[in-house]
């Protein structure tokens, strides 16, 4: 048979956990929230709505200096710079598709064709908001004890 202070001890302990993970949860639900955009999926084909975009990712950098309200949670700051490294990548993809796509239209339309040089400033412009992810995300890891860091 059972003694009642196991099962008191097993209820207690059951409950702490329960109330222990409402709040993480709560916190992760909070964080979902946080991090979604309000860019539309699709949205406008053409350079207004790459430059769109672009605004769209300054703006998400913008949002999220450096000094978060993290603090210590090494969680949230492994993530954050996860997050970050993951748009450093994406933006770098898009730079290197404009930067193709430049090259192409040079070849069709000659080097000062008005399409290709627009190409290549959005190249650079991705390239350049890249750099800034990345650098971003750099300093979140430097924030994570080495035993952290994957």
């Amino acid at each position: 048979m059972i003694s009642i202070p196991k099962i008191v001890g097993v209820m207690s302990c059951g409950f702490l956990l329960c109330l222990g993970l409402s709040g993480c949860a709560a916190s992760a639900r909070d964080e979902m929230k946080a991090g979604q955009s309000g860019e539309r999926i699709g949205g406008q084909a053409g350079l207004k709505g790459e430059q769109e975009k672009l605004e769209g990712v300054a703006d998400q950098s913008a949002e999220q200096p450096v000094a978060t309200p993290c603090g210590s949670n090494y969680t949230c700051l492994k993530d954050t710079a996860f997050q970050y490294r993951q748009q450093a990548e994406q933006l770098s993809a898009l730079a290197q598709h404009y930067e193709i796509e430049a090259e192409e239209k040079a070849r069709e339309l000659g080097q000062d064709a008005e399409q290709v040089k627009r190409n290549h400033d959005l190249a650079m412009q991705y390239w350049s908001k890249a750099q800034e992810a990345d650098e971003l995300a750099r300093r979140y890891r430097s924030q994570l004890p080495h035993n952290v860091v994957n």
